[in-house]
């Protein structure tokens, strides 16, 4: 985004980026393989200056992931590029709840991949709240912010405990954020909801100790 080009058509990649669907499909959660393995686009152009460039250029936006970053071959360098400029735009334009779906992919839940995943996805909610907290816009006002903590409140129960991890740590940065967030219906009512659907859950397996559950 630096780049000559990257500001020139910051806008339109943008739009680009808004409409988009993550890069990695959403139903890779019961696949043992991963969708990046699987990707021959992401080997293309592998060379070692091509990957030192990668690495050096995550390195600068996810500092705190330099030793992980190192160890990456060239298709996860790209990949993780990939989706931190997609994610970035994203959250600029608005949405920053779309980086709980990359944790679907078992690849990305744990290593040196997941750590730098994680980062982003942290990366993305700190650059959604920034366009907040400048009040600059009204669709990055408090009822918008509820809508994307919503999101982020529903995935804290999701099946796969990476995405649990990962929605929790983004809902904290936005309560310590913009706690007026959670005033507001959107917001409110998810939790509520969430909450009692839990309470039932519990409830029921202490009643129906012999009726089928899942797992």
């Amino acid at each position: 985004l630096s780049s000559p080009l990257g500001k020139k058509y910051r806008k339109e990649m943008q739009v680009l980026a808004q409409y988009s669907q993550p890069l990695v499909p959403e139903d890779r959660a019961d696949q043992l393989e991963s969708d990046i393995e699987l990707n021959t686009t992401l080997r293309r152009g592998k060379s070692s200056e091509n990957t030192a460039d990668h690495r050096k250029h995550l390195i600068e936006v996810l500092p705190m992931c330099e030793s992980e970053i190192r160890s990456l071959n060239y298709s996860e360098t790209v990949f993780l590029t990939a989706a931190y400029l997609v994610e970035n735009l994203r959250a600029s334009a608005g949405d920053c709840t779309k980086v709980l779906v990359y944790f679907v992919d078992p690849r990305l839940r744990s290593g040196p991949m997941g750590k730098c995943m994680s980062a982003i996805a942290a990366a993305a909610v700190k650059t959604y709240l920034s366009r907040t907290l400048s009040g600059k816009s009204h669709a990055f006002s408090a009822p918008y912010v509820a809508q994307q903590l919503a999101i982020f409140f529903a995935g804290c129960c999701h099946r796969i405990s990476k995405v649990q991890q990962v929605a929790i740590a983004c809902a904290d940065l936005i309560i310590s954020q913009v706690p007026a967030a959670l005033c507001h219906q959107s917001a409110l009512f998810a939790l509520l909801e969430l909450l009692n659907i839990m309470w039932e859950s519990c409830l029921e397996k202490e009643t129906d100790e012999y009726e089928w559950t899942p797992t």
